[in-house]
């Protein structure tokens, strides 16, 4: 399913192309030519992921693919980390072929890496490159610290049977990076879905130094996981705006929420009131400012520029403030508010840096802490604090790359991918059904019918992850969808309160069936809906013998009646469906 993912993602990104760039708009019923321009939108898709080149036309400069190419598809200068990238790409037309055939050695020979990293203008037949080589020969013959730049080959292609010795001869020595058919699904396709397609690596910010006595507090601060590292200085609104603005979700990766929700808050226009309706910086004081989580920062006032100073963030994080930072993005983007709006403002920055040699659940519990203790701006709901769980973050990618399915961690986290048609509804996984089908599937079917608040109490939700493994996890989600499958209720055409009150008790009753047997991936679907009609067909015996307990006197109104909706939230019906004969039934 990620093949076809991929595809839906190739197809959004030719349609970026203006009509008169004919290759990439081929007639729907021509599929060779179809199949050109997605193998083209694939070195497109690279290239805005890992770099960040959000428009067609700056992509598109960086395509070399055609005759006498020197077998490089694509290429990117990266100025600031000072790397020359050189891209050979092999697209394959079927799932199949894409995720098990390997580049021929063939094609890695066609890569005269050398003659073009060193100005050659022929190939090694003595045939001239294509303009577009000459071209990107050009660019590296320009920049005056070429010597300190490093080279390497990127291939998007599975690689077999050629070991790291051969590789490089074919590559003339030089370093390589391989996306094969996994690294292309979870890094190149899956980020595109969730808004976070290009993470920077650092972000640098222009700051004001002009009437600051002191510009910025810097000290080390000791906390329950170490010394941490702590920078606090107002910052330019304006360059939060742009920067958030171009950033967007991969900014809010460990926040509780994500970019569009936090676009839609009632929140933001209080903010965005105080940026219009004042004139002066009004607004450093009323703001409560920005938490940023980063490997480290740094500051100068030596940029040549009397009263600027520029502040360098590395691999940095917001963990609170996100509805400042987005309000502010959505500002710069709106041609009603305008940038004199912004002028002379500023806000608070404290910059953390993170604290080394700490595992992943400490640094998220350390977040959580920080997110408690100083968001009072709007109300997070117990879903949202749990969302950067690690457990969870590893059931995402397990239901996506076994499955091809999107866990929706944070609200609204895959619009993009939905408004862009990357992502389909039917694809998604929404949180609270996957948690209520735990709950029940792990023992507790009443708790499963209580508030979503109630399922994602911490300390109950993550013993709930830890005692579940993956195959029991996708075996509960997978038995809720086949019992909300109408054709499955309706093979042993059970009464309504059945499937309206019960339905949780028999995702209890499955794991019963299932009896801890482990499931591959790809039966999961099958084995779910067996267990689904296997209980379904058991359930009218379960329930005639319910109600003849003594210890369930008390939902039996009449000699006809009984409470079912009140059965199925009391503290009974566990116990019955542990002691109740299953296999023998």
């Amino acid at each position: 399913m990620s093949y076809t993912t991929l595809v839906r993602t190739l197809d959004v990104l030719r349609k970026e192309a203006p009509r008169s760039f004919k290759t990439y708009h081929p007639k729907p019923d021509d599929a060779d030519k179809v199949n050109q321009a997605r193998a083209m939108a694939f070195i497109h898709l690279f290239l805005k992921v890992r770099f960040g080149l959000g428009e067609f036309a700056k992509r598109h400069e960086h395509i070399c693919d055609g005759s006498q190419d020197g077998g490089i598809d694509g290429y990117f200068i990266d100025t600031e980390a000072r790397t020359v990238t050189l891209i050979q790409s092999k697209f394959r037309t079927t799932e199949k072929n894409f995720e098990e055939k390997s580049i021929d050695p063939s094609e890695l020979l066609k890569m005269e890496v050398g003659r073009v990293s060193r100005g050659d203008k022929t190939d090694s037949n003595g045939v001239l490159f294509s303009a577009r080589i000459l071209n990107f020969q050009k660019k590296i013959s320009e920049i005056r610290d070429i010597a300190l730049y490093s080279w390497q080959v990127v291939i998007l292609a599975n690689i077999r049977r050629i070991n790291d010795e051969q590789l490089r001869r074919l590559l003339d020595n030089m370093e390589y990076e391989v996306f094969d058919f996994p690294r292309t699904y979870s890094e190149l396709v899956f980020p595109l879905t969730t808004g976070t397609s290009y993470t920077p690596n650092e972000i640098t910010l222009k700051i004001n130094l002009g009437k600051k006595q002191q510009p910025q507090l810097h000290q080390d601060v000791e906390t329950g996981i170490g010394v941490c590292n702590v920078r606090m200085l107002y910052v330019p609104t304006i360059e939060i705006a742009r920067c958030t603005a171009k950033y967007r979700n991969a900014l809010l990766r460990y926040n509780p929420r994500n970019y569009l929700s936090l676009s839609r808050n009632e929140v933001n226009q209080s903010i965005k009131d105080t940026i219009k309706n004042t004139t002066k910086n009004e607004f450093s004081l009323r703001n409560n400012g920005i938490t940023i989580l980063a490997e480290y920062s740094s500051v100068t006032d030596r940029t040549g520029v009397t009263g600027e100073g520029q502040l360098i963030i590395k691999d940095p994080q917001i963990i609170n403030g996100g509805q400042t930072a987005t309000t502010l993005a959505m500002m710069i983007e709106d041609p009603e508010v305008g940038i004199a709006a912004f002028e002379s403002k500023e806000v608070l920055l404290k910059i953390i840096a993170r604290p080394e040699g700490r595992t992943e659940e400490e640094l998220s519990a350390f977040i959580e802490s920080i997110s408690d203790a100083t968001n009072k701006q709007s109300k997070i709901v117990e879903a949202d604090r749990r969302s950067n769980v690690p457990r969870l973050l590893g059931l995402q990618s397990y239901f996506y790359n076994n499955h091809g399915l999107f866990l929706e961690r944070k609200r609204g986290e895959f619009r993009y991918g939905l408004d862009e048609k990357v992502v389909l509804k039917s694809e998604l996984i929404d949180r609270v059904s996957m948690a209520r089908a735990l709950t029940a599937y792990a023992g507790d079917p009443p708790r499963a019918r209580s508030s979503q608040d109630r399922i994602f109490e911490e300390e109950g939700f993550e013993r709930l992850l830890k005692n579940l493994t993956d195959a029991d996890v996708a075996l509960a989600y997978f038995s809720y969808l086949a019992l909300e499958d109408e054709s499955v209720a309706s093979v042993a055409k059970l009464p309504s309160h059945a499937m309206r009150y019960g339905r949780y008790a028999m995702l209890f009753a499955a794991s019963q069936l299932n009896a801890g047997a482990v499931v591959a991936p790809d039966a999961v679907a099958a084995e779910s809906r067996r267990l689904a009609i296997a209980v379904t067909e058991k359930w009218k015996g379960f329930e005639d013998q319910a109600k003849a307990k003594v210890s369930n006197a008390k939902y039996s109104g009449t000699k006809i009646y009984f409470n079912f909706d009140g059965y199925y939230k009391g503290a009974t019906v566990g116990d019955d469906i542990r002691s109740f004969s299953w296999a023998s039934a």
